[in-house]
Order: C-alpha cells, then sequence, then structure tokens
C-alpha cells in the first residue's frame, strides 16, 4: 500500500479490528495474518477498535472549593444542571467593629467572578437566598468534619430563613444583589455587643450567631452557570473575594465599608439526564455500554459520569505476531460534538467541551488516583464556540500502558485495571460536557463532515523470534 493510499484510508476509516497495515516492504498484511517466522523486523501502522461505556463513578469533592459554582443550563439532549452554594462568613481579621453612632447607608451582598461561565450570559438567573438553619460544619460519626461532595445538597428545612429572590444579569467582574439596611443591623448590633462585653468579633464568635447563607436555583432554567471567589488573603494583608459589604457613616462625614466574607463552603450540583443519557444507570458503579447510547460516549464534569476506555483487543496483535511484538507510538485520536441535533456548539452559548481530561487507570472501580497518570487529552484547534475539535496529546505514556497490557493479556496473566477513564479538568469547579462518537458511530464531524469516530493507531515492530529481538 503506497502512502497516498494508506493517508486518505485513514481519514474514511470503517469499522473493524485492523482497517490499514503499512510494511516497509510494501505487502498488504493484516493483523492476522502475520507470520513472524518470515519476517525479520517489520513494522506495522494498524488501526484498533476501542470498547467505550459510560459510568457513574464518585462525584468529585466539593469542600471548600476555589471557585463557587452557582446558576442553571439546559443542555437539550444532554440534560439541564442547576448549582447551588452554601458558604459560612468569616471576618479574615481579628476583630470587626463599628464606630459608635454608625449608620448603615446600604447593605449588599457582592459575588466576585472567577471569570468562568457556562451557558447564555444574556439571560437573566433566578435565585433565592437563604439563612441557614444549621451549620454546614457539620462532622461525621467518627467525629471527623464532612467531607462534601457535589452530589450533597441542603434540605429546605436545613435552608433556614427566606431573605430574597432576585433576579442575576451576569457580569465578569462582580454581581451585587441589594439587601435590606436590616439584615447588615444585625451584623452591627452584634459587634456592638461584643465591643460590650470585651468580646473579639472572631470567627467563631460569628459562626456562634449566623450559620451562613444559601444561594440557591431552585427552578431549571435555560440561562447561565457562573464561577465566584470566596474570601481571599494575600501576604500584604488585602482581602478580597465575595461576601456581604456593609456601607456605613458616623459623624455625619466620615464613611466606611464592613466586609464579611465568603469562608467554608461548598456547591452542589444537580445534574438531570436528558433524552442522550436517559438509559444510563445512575447508581454508583453502573455503566452502559456506549453502542447502547447511539454510539456515544460522555463525560459530564461536576457530576461522576464519564467514560472508560477498553483496549483489551489489543491481545490479537499479540497473538498474531507469537508475542514478538513491541509497540513504538500508540496514537488515541477522539472528536468531541456539540449537543445540538447536527452535532455542533450553537454560536451564542459559551458551552465548549471539556478542554482538557486526564487518563488515569480504573481499579476495584474507583479511579486510581495515586498512581501515574496515563496521560492527558487537549482539544485542538477545534475549541471554537462554532464546533468542536479533535482531542490529542502525547503518547509516550499511554505506549507503555498499552505494550504491558498487550503481554499481560497475551500471557494469559491478569491485567491490573479496568481500563482506562476520563477525568476531566477542573472536575469539581465546571459543569462543562464532552459527546464522544465511540469507533462505531456513524457521525461525521459538524466541521469538516469527515468520520468523527474514535480510534487508536499504532505504529508496532514484529521481530523474527530467531533473531532473539
Amino acid at each position: 500500500m503506497n502512502f497516498k493510499r494508506y493517508s486518505i484510508f485513514l481519514l474514511t476509516l470503517a469499522s473493524g479490528l485492523f482497517s490499514s497495515c503499512s510494511t516497509d516492504n510494501e505487502e498488504n498484511l493484516i493483523g492476522g495474518d502475520l507470520d513472524p517466522s518470515n519476517v525479520v523486523e517489520t513494522i506495522y501502522t494498524d488501526t484498533l477498535t476501542v470498547d467505550t461505556r459510560v459510568i457513574t463513578t464518585l462525584a468529585p469533592s466539593v469542600s471548600n472549593v476555589s471557585t463557587m459554582l452557582l446558576g442553571s443550563t439546559d443542555d437539550g439532549r444532554l440534560g439541564t444542571t442547576k448549582a447551588n452554594f452554601y458558604t459560612e462568613l468569616i471576618t479574615l481579621v481579628d476583630s470587626l467593629g463599628f464606630q459608635d453612632g454608625a449608620v448603615i447607608d446600604s447593605v449588599s451582598l457582592n459575588l466576585v467572578s472567577t471569570g468562568y461561565l457556562y451557558g447564555d450570559s444574556t439571560s437573566m438567573l433566578n435565585i433565592k437566598l437563604y439563612e441557614l438553619a444549621d451549620s454546614i460544619r457539620s462532622v461525621d460519626s467518627d467525629g471527623d468534619a464532612n467531607v462534601y461532595r457535589s452530589t450533597d445538597s441542603l434540605s429546605q428545612e436545613q435552608l433556614g430563613t427566606f431573605i430574597k429572590e432576585t433576579a442575576l444579569e451576569y457580569h465578569d467582574d462582580t454581581i451585587r444583589i441589594a439587601l435590606d439596611n436590616s439584615f447588615g443591623q444585625r451584623f452591627l448590633d452584634m459587634f456592638a455587643n461584643a465591643e460590650d462585653a470585651d468580646t473579639l468579633v472572631t470567627n467563631d464568635y460569628l459562626r456562634e450567631r449566623f450559620n451562613g447563607l444559601g444561594l440557591v436555583v431552585e427552578n431549571v432554567q435555560n440561562s447561565w452557570v457562573g464561577g465566584f471567589v470566596p474570601a481571599v488573603s494575600s501576604s500584604s494583608g488585602i482581602t478580597s473575594g465575595s461576601g456581604i459589604f456593609i456601607h456605613y457613616h458616623y459623624n455625619d462625614t466620615l464613611n466606611s465599608t464592613a466586609a464579611i466574607y465568603f469562608g467554608r463552603r461548598f456547591h452542589n450540583i444537580d445534574f438531570q439526564r436528558g433524552t442522550s443519557l436517559a438509559e444510563q444507570p445512575s447508581g454508583l458503579g453502573e455503566s452502559i455500554d456506549s453502542d447502547e447510547l447511539n454510539n456515544e460516549a460522555f463525560v459530564i464534569a461536576g457530576t461522576g459520569i464519564t467514560t472508560v476506555l477498553n483496549f483489551d483487543n489489543i491481545k490479537s496483535i499479540y497473538d498474531a505476531a507469537g508475542g514478538n511484538v513491541l509497540i513504538n507510538r500508540a496514537d488515541l485520536v477522539m472528536n468531541t460534538v456539540g449537543s445540538t441535533e447536527d452535532g455542533r456548539i450553537p454560536d451564542d452559548r459559551n458551552s465548549s467541551p471539556i478542554s482538557s481530561m486526564t487518563l488515569y487507570r480504573f481499579v476495584d472501580n474507583a479511579v486510581d488516583t495515586l498512581a501515574t497518570p496515563i496521560g492527558s487529552l487537549f482539544l485542538g484547534d477545534g475549541s471554537s464556540a462554532s464546533y468542536s475539535g479533535a482531542l490529542s496529546y502525547d503518547p509516550i505514556t499511554l505506549t507503555s500502558y498499552l505494550n504491558d497490557r498487550m503481554k499481560s493479556l497475551g500471557k494469559g496473566e491478569t491485567v491490573d485495571d479496568d481500563g482506562i477513564i476520563l477525568v476531566p479538568a477542573s472536575n469539581s469547579v465546571s459543569v462543562n460536557k464532552t459527546i464522544i462518537p465511540d469507533n462505531r458511530s456513524e457521525a461525521a464531524h459538524p466541521l469538516n463532515g469527515l468520520p468523527a469516530k474514535m480510534k487508536l493507531i499504532l505504529t508496532y515492530t514484529v521481530f523474527n523470534e530467531a533473531t532473539g529481538e
């Protein structure tokens, strides 16, 4: 097979175990017909199928996340997402007090954006603000502080006292929610009582008198999910971030601001599957093959829903070569498509696919984060909002993994894992979603119309056993 014919064939892959081979002696050998006794050293290039299944894993930890998520989106056939967050208040200083005679001018809850945005920034977002009835600084039966995961939430009873309902317009700097002056007066009185008792207004003092705030999206909206900054303290002592800001004056002339920032916190991501994932089991560890999901695999950040790749078909190369084979290079090629019917991502929405993912071993129904990752996938040039592109990465670690797996399977040994699992970057602080056509998909890439199916391209060397290689 000459080079020109081979290059074109790679762009029009047909499903099957091997699609093409290239050798240094121009023989058109299919992997199953390899005869090592007649070959001293031959390099082949084959395309291998990859088995994929969508699985529900443990949702990511979101205790004290660096970005607090709030909002709601509707991603059509993928499903709907709501993000709520709950937070304590802290002062970031040893004492916070008001001068005698202080008069409150205004009170606002400021949400300082991290710049993260998913969805339609032109839509208004309706939220409700609550004063929490219970502390979120709870402990488990062993006395350890609870680790919150993105699937955890507070009940209506735990949310406590309703403060305000409002509609938010997205801003990439700060969203300000006006509150009644009486809300701020509670803190003024709290601090005044502390001073009268010669008590510092510490964070413990605050927590004993105010459990915290809950910002909740109660109904699904086709709007946006934004990321917001909690309290930040620098080496110079300057503080910033989201919180309650009480503007006041005293002696008729002097104005000041008291800032009470968001402290300990977590957010809840409520993802409800749409038609594409309707058959996906929701139980932890349960999975379904992608060929039962219209030949599509899915990765939904923040939810624990992701994809496991299995490469056990690689044993066929070992068997065909009589074990005298070494993989020189492995390229895993995956294309992402949008959630619309034609596979595109709407131009008017900030809903690009997940920009990068890490490949980990999947062991005993869990992500093996203690072991060295297999590699990382990065979204290529097709990362604009109108379409999605190919995922690519450095193949060196994957090549080593596949060599080890091929030899273990070929020798009948037990393999150490159940495949490779895709873990999104920023998994705990984003709600981005990726749809990946599997190796049996008939979908065409929305940009160029070429097949979008997944493929594993291997370059490997077959040695003659007599050479001792």
